[in-house]
């Protein structure tokens, strides 16, 4: 479930500074930490549906 992708420590402190930075209409910053949430759902739905090309599998395969 997409979802999932944003639930968990660091999806949640990336959710608390969207929320500080909008509460102190800070736009330029809730922007980039809309951003850096949603890009880390990406990552984390990238990484999980192709794990052969992740990074840490390349790394152990000496690549």
């Amino acid at each position: 479930m997409v979802l999932s992708y944003f639930w968990g420590p660091i999806p949640w402190m990336i959710k608390g500074a969207v929320i500080l930075s909008g509460m102190v209409k800070h736009w330029l910053d809730f922007f980039i930490f809309l951003f850096l949430l949603f890009s880390n759902a990406v990552g984390a739905f990238w990484e999980e549906h192709n794990p052969g090309r992740s990074y840490a599998a390349n790394c152990y395969a000496g690549l």
